[in-house]
């Protein structure tokens, strides 16, 4: 168990590296593909690399596993995060992205006890309040300095908190790499419906899927690290290590973009980081 728990600490460090430099990547081609085709290109790579993985092994890549109702939930979850958070790395700074992110473990913990009935007392109710307050601390809506393009980090955030929850129920017989193929495949028509919605080409041009290989590789380390990560160590030991996407992001933003974040938004990531590891210390002690 101990060194499941230590595999499982290096596994969700090393995904939260992928996915921020999977962001920061994705900010930096944000000029040559829109967020609706960098969504079609992971998901066709991703659902490509995956299922020739899952041949390699022996496993299935497609199969009525996909209709399973844990695996359906933890698909739409993964499109509408997906599709939030790329759309919005373009057009705000990647570390306020990644502060919004951080409150995926409040979601879930809510989440848990509306769906599984988990029992949550008043400190850890107390903590979930004050995440989002920094998250509104983070957004300020109705001010001066609020972007509505951080509306859909939110929503993204919130997707990547249903595909948390849903990873629970998910039957063992079901593989990572199964689940792999299955989380890429949602995001196909998922960047079609973006790119139609927000009327450019569907298709990314072929000067950019050098970018878009280089993206998946990142996302790809990533996403195959963090759900390994849940499967085989208790998410209370795991999940503090989320964090360290922030730091991740706040260095490629800082050296690679110049930004430059304010006092509310270290504040509000504060607060959220805090209130996360309120619940993750109140887990570990119930």
């Amino acid at each position: 168990m101990i060194s499941d728990t230590r595999q499982g600490i290096l596994l969700m460090t090393f995904s939260m590296l992928g996915f921020a430099a999977a962001d920061a990547l994705i900010k930096a081609s944000s000029g040559a593909m829109t967020s609706g085709q960098i969504v079609l290109a992971l998901g066709i790579g991703g659902t490509i690399l995956f299922s020739i993985i899952c041949i390699a092994k022996g496993q299935a890549p497609f199969s009525s596993n996909f209709f399973d109702r844990a695996v359906v939930v933890r698909s739409i979850g993964e499109s509408f995060g997906s599709v939030g958070i790329i759309t919005s790395i373009a057009y705000i700074p990647i570390s306020t992205v990644s502060a919004i992110q951080q409150a995926t473990p409040l979601v879930v913990t809510l989440g848990a006890v509306l769906f599984f009935n988990e029992s949550v007392g008043w400190r850890r109710w107390l903590a979930i309040v004050i995440g989002f307050f920094c998250v509104m601390l983070i957004i300020r809506p109705g001010m001066d300095a609020f972007n509505p393009y951080a509306l859909l980090a939110l929503l993204g955030m919130f997707g990547l908190s249903v595909r948390d929850l849903a990873t629970r129920p998910v039957k063992n017989s079901i593989s990572t790499m199964q689940l792999s193929v299955y989380g890429y495949l949602v995001l196909i028509p998922a960047g079609i419906v973006v790119s139609l919605i927000m009327g450019t080409e569907i298709l990314p041009p072929f000067t950019a899927l050098g970018h878009a290989a280089i993206i998946l590789c990142f996302s790809a380390l990533g996403y195959v690290a963090i759900t390994q990560s849940m499967r085989i160590a208790p998410l209370s030991d795991v999940a503090p290590f989320r964090y360290s996407r922030l730091l991740f992001a706040l260095f490629f933003g800082i050296v690679f973009f110049g930004e430059r974040p304010d006092w509310q938004t270290y504040l509000g990531s504060f607060g959220i980081i805090m209130s996360g590891l309120v619940l993750i210390w109140r887990e570990k002690r119930s």
